[in-house]
C-alpha cells in the first residue's frame, strides 16, 4: 500500500512493523542473556579471587605460627597440663585441629615478644584461629577468634616423623613437642583442594 504524501514516499506495512519488532526482541533477548552470563561469570571470578586471597592469608598466618613456635607447655581451663604442641584427631566439622604456643613479636619493641597460645579449628565449614591473652588459662578465659576462610569442606593435617635420615608422613601425632613439619590440605566446598607443607621453627 502506498501512502500518498508530499514526496510520494512509501510507508511501512503492518507485517514489516511486526517483523521489525520481532527481530528487535530477539536481539534484545540475546544481548540480555550475554550480559547476564558475563555478570554471573564476573561475580564467580570475584568470589574465587576473594577466596584465594583469604586462603593465602590463612597459609601466611599458619606459616608465621609455625615459625614463631615456642616449646612452652601451658595449663588448660581446668588446670590440666597441655603440651607446647597439641594435635587432635582428623578434622571434621566442629573439630579442633591443633594448638600451640607461639611468640608474638612486639611492634613497639623489635627485640621483644609475647608468648601466646593459639588454636586452629574447623567449625561450621570455616577455618577459625583462636588466641588467648594468657598462657595458663582459667575457666573464664575467652579466646579472640578470627574467621579466616569459609566454604571449607574438609581439612586434613599430616605430620612429618623423623626416622633416621628420612621423614615419613603420619596422620597422627602424639608427642608433646612439635613435629619437624606438617602437611595441611584444605578442600573447598565444590572446588579444588590446596596442599601446603610447613616447617616448625628448629624442625
Amino acid at each position: 500500500m502506498t501512502i500518498p504524501g508530499r514526496f510520494g514516499r512509501r510507508g511501512f506495512t503492518l507485517v514489516e512493523m511486526v517483523v521489525s519488532i520481532a527481530i528487535f526482541a530477539i536481539i534484545s533477548v540475546a544481548i540480555y542473556a550475554t550480559v547476564a552470563r558475563f555478570m554471573a561469570l564476573n561475580a564467580d571470578l570475584r568470589q574465587r579471587t576473594d577466596q584465594m586471597s583469604r586462603l593465602n592469608v590463612l597459609f601466611m598466618l599458619l606459616e608465621r605460627d609455625m615459625h614463631n613456635y615456642v616449646d612452652r607447655p601451658v595449663r588448660g581451663a581446668y588446670g590440666d597440663a597441655l603440651p607446647a604442641f597439641q594435635a587432635y584427631a582428623q578434622a571434621q566439622d566442629q573439630t579442633r585441629l591443633f594448638e600451640m604456643t607461639v611468640a608474638t613479636p612486639s611492634y613497639q619493641q623489635l627485640d621483644s615478644a609475647t608468648l601466646t597460645r593459639v588454636a586452629w579449628l574447623l567449625r561450621d565449614h570455616a577455618i577459625v584461629r583462636q588466641s588467648w591473652a594468657v598462657l595458663d588459662r582459667a575457666q573464664d578465659s575467652e579466646p579472640r577468634e578470627e574467621l579466616l576462610l569459609d566454604n571449607v569442606d574438609d581439612v586434613v593435617v599430616e605430620y612429618y616423623v623423623k626416622k633416621g635420615k628420612t621423614y615419613p608422613v603420619r596422620d597422627q601425632w602424639s608427642s608433646g613437642s612439635a613435629p619437624p613439619g606438617i602437611v595441611v590440605t584444605v578442600s573447598l566446598a565444590g572446588g579444588p583442594s590446596y596442599r601446603r607443607i610447613f616447617d616448625f621453627a628448629g624442625g
